[in-house]
């Protein structure tokens, strides 16, 4: 049976999302082990379209939204929190659109949308498989899909892994004078993350026509695009 995040992990991600969001970038880098930016450019070099529609999904504290900005100025921000949401306005005012919604339920009309992107945001969805079903719904024909997250690897280096994100978050926790692990959401989101194969698998059996995925940081990490 196909195992995905439970809606009450993802609410508790959100939450610590809205209370990391100072340190926010701070905290991408040390899990990312400082390779976040060049994740970012990686997604952002395989933008091929930048005249159509293009839609960010969980664009955080906006980071990698102001990259996207200085491509193209048709972009349109899907967020599930409405704290978020409310600082990426007071950053970006008139220069972006931002939508309230989840990506299991995308509010855009049948192939409206050239480019949808989420980075080190669908890791945290709650039903993937909808979210590719519904992002194919959504794009023009021969529109892409760019995923860029981490799923940990497998064996030790998954372990290593998500031990060294408990204590980071365990640092970060005590900085916000938190009872609570501020990461702890997402050390289950990438636990219960499966090899990046079986979402390329899954894209493929949603309709999608062709897919590429690679593997980098030591397998910890991927890129996936699926083209419609």
């Amino acid at each position: 049976m196909f195992r995905d995040l439970e809606q009450e992990t993802w609410r508790d991600i959100i939450r610590s999302l809205e209370k990391l969001v100072n340190i926010y970038e701070i905290g991408n880098n040390i899990v990312s082990l400082f390779t976040i930016s060049l994740c970012r450019l990686l997604a952002l070099k395989n933008i091929l379209d930048d005249r159509g529609l293009i839609l960010e999904i969980g664009p955080g504290s906006g980071h990698f939204t102001k990259k996207l900005l200085g491509r193209s100025r048709n972009v349109i921000c899907l967020e599930p929190s409405p704290f978020l949401a409310n600082l990426l306005l007071e950053k970006f005012r008139e220069a972006l659109d931002i939508i309230l919604g989840v990506a299991e339920r995308i509010p855009m009309r049948n192939e409206s949308i050239a480019t949808i992107v989420c980075t080190f945001s669908f890791r945290d969805f709650f039903n993937k498989k909808t979210f590719l079903k519904e992002a194919y719904r959504c794009l023009e024909p021969g529109g892409y899909l760019i995923i860029v997250d981490t799923h940990g690897g497998s064996g030790v280096i998954k372990r290593v892994f998500i031990h060294y994100i408990d204590l980071i978050g365990r640092i970060l926790s005590k900085i916000l004078r938190s009872q609570k692990n501020l990461l702890s959401g997402l050390n289950k989101s990438i636990l219960e993350m499966h090899d990046p194969l079986i979402y390329l698998y899954l894209g493929l059996k949603a309709g999608f026509r062709k897919g590429f995925l690679r593997k980098f940081l030591f397998n910890a990490a991927f890129i996936l695009i699926l083209q419609k």
